[in-house]
């Protein structure tokens, strides 16, 4: 199971696609011990390990919090996995290190590691993407793999080539990706989402070119589906799997939904998560397929795709032409 615990809302950058919105403008910071509590609780009562659960902290900007507060949470659970997304628009101070050094560790590659964003054109000021770049050096001159997600945009997919999104990558020092895929109900800029068919056609390039440069989560994802395994979000058991601790301490399901769509807070009883009426709707919503999956001969490997993400017309937001390319590399 996964846990997202928001330190706060607040966020110091204006991204056009980001899902918080004005809730980026609420300052208030979450409440480790209440937050813990409720967790404890939790677990407790559905009888689950602390070793099961990947903590994540996120936001909003995580580290607009005081980093005291997340390492009293993190202290509370020795033996959970701890990671986080930051913006890195900030001076790294000798306080962070030693927390990222000591919480966020890839048990399977034993290796420190932190998460961050990039988005062509629509995240950064010029100042502030020359700050985000400078800390990457910093952290991979520390020997923190730095893994970078980012939003397949219309800009990006019409305007830059997948060869130069590598290469800039690559020459950073960056060796993890991930592609984020923007949905019509987590982005307030609708014109930001590109046309599916040419997102399709540009991972597919990227996909043959990279070749096992960067590694690609979601390459692997598919990959995996490919062999009739699905993981992460291609099991469409988010909202059964995921949870979402909001600042304010009111409770959701994915992150992206959570500031708008909760279903009880840490004051209340941990049962009452799982008897809340709105959180078995979208766990029943994101059961369903669309009608035109059944007849689809890569609706076993793809299952559906993410339910988040809207049909354009009738075509679907599965990355076939990818899928197709993968299947074949690996037959």
């Amino acid at each position: 199971m996964k846990i997202y615990i928001k330190t706060t809302e607040a966020c110091q950058l204006k991204c056009k696609h980001c899902y918080i919105g004005d809730h980026r403008k609420k300052l208030a910071l979450f409440d480790e011990y209440k937050t813990a509590d409720w967790v404890k609780r939790f677990l407790d009562h559905y009888k689950m390990d602390e070793s099961t659960i990947n903590f994540s902290f996120h936001g909003g900007e995580p580290f607009l919090a005081p980093i005291s507060k997340m390492r009293a949470f993190a202290e509370i659970f020795p033996n959970g996995r701890f990671d986080t997304t930051t913006n890195l628009c900030y001076e790294l101070t000798d306080e962070f290190f030693a927390f990222v050094l000591g919480t966020f560790h890839d048990p399977e590659q034993n290796h420190p590691f932190i998460k961050t964003s990039y988005d062509y054109k629509i995240r950064f000021t010029p100042c502030q993407l020359e700050l985000w770049k400078n800390n990457i050096s910093i952290l991979t001159h520390h020997d923190i793999d730095v893994r970078v997600i980012t939003c397949l945009t219309k800009p990006l997919i019409d305007e830059v080539e997948p060869v130069q999104l590598l290469d800039f990558f690559f020459h950073l020092g960056i060796r993890e990706i991930h592609f984020e895929r923007l949905s019509a109900n987590t982005t307030d800029d609708k014109s930001l989402i590109p046309d599916y068919r040419k997102q399709d056609a540009w991972l597919t390039e990227f996909y043959e070119i990279n070749r096992g440069t960067l590694f690609v989560d979601n390459f692997e994802e598919l990959e995996y589906a490919c062999k009739n395994i699905h993981i992460n979000c291609r099991c469409r058991q988010c909202m059964k799997n995921v949870i979402t601790i909001n600042a304010d301490g009111s409770i959701g399901g994915c992150p992206n939904s959570a500031p708008n769509h909760f279903f009880t807070n840490i004051e209340e009883d941990p049962k009452e998560l799982y008897k809340n009426k709105l959180r078995n709707e979208l766990i029943h919503r994101e059961e369903i397929r669309h009608t035109e999956c059944y007849a689809c001969d890569l609706y076993q490997i793809c299952n559906g795709d993410c339910h988040q993400l809207d049909w354009q017309g009738d075509i679907c937001p599965a990355p076939k032409q990818l899928i197709y390319a993968i299947q074949k590399n690996i037959s």
